[in-house]
């Protein structure tokens, strides 16, 4: 399975970004809008770029991909986990689903590319409910991974249109990530 280091910091300041976005547009701004925006923009980044925004792993799961990491950070800050650092504490307020950012996001994280595919995704789904959102997250690359299993980046950008040479990008981005980490 393809795999590519999660930036946590980059996480972040998209998913400020985001929820930040998506509250500018009296917009929603619960897990499921922010996880699918993201869903969404991943999935043009992939196709047009070769690579991933956040490098975070999507799981099939049944309302649509989920990042995890990102799904992980919201649980941990709306459950005041023992284990959050005190960095993570000011970062959102999480009440039930709904997330509000709580710092500005670092836009020296996001490239020109990381916005303007987040941009696009806001756009086009923004007046979108919860359940055309489902829907349009369960395309081919939610089908074919395993109920509650990793989605396959390859799979992920294919959904988008991208060539098999795109995969083969992506291949050949991810493990060059992994090398240069091995040094």
């Amino acid at each position: 399975m393809i795999s590519f280091k999660y930036d946590k910091e980059k996480a972040v300041a998209v998913l400020s970004y985001i929820s930040s976005k998506l509250h500018e547009n009296r917009m929603e701004s619960g897990f499921h809008s922010i996880f699918k925006t993201l869903y969404f923009a991943e999935k043009k980044h992939l196709s047009k770029y070769a690579m991933p925004i956040t490098g975070d792993t999507y799981i099939a799961m049944e309302y649509g991909p989920v990042p995890s990491k990102s799904y992980n950070l919201f649980k941990r800050i709306r459950n005041n986990s023992p284990l959050l650092s005190d960095n993570e504490k000011g970062l959102f307020r999480v009440e039930g689903w709904v997330v509000t950012p709580l710092q500005k996001a670092d836009m020296d994280e996001l490239s020109e590319s990381d916005i303007c595919c987040i941009d696009e995704s806001i756009q086009e789904n923004k007046a979108l409910s919860f359940g055309e959102r489902t829907d349009k997250s369960h395309g081919p690359a939610w089908k074919k991974a395993p109920k509650d299993g990793e989605m396959d980046f390859c799979d992920i950008a294919a959904e988008e249109g991208a060539s098999s040479d795109v995969c083969d990008l992506i291949k050949l981005t991810s493990e060059n990530e992994m090398f240069a980490d091995s040094i």
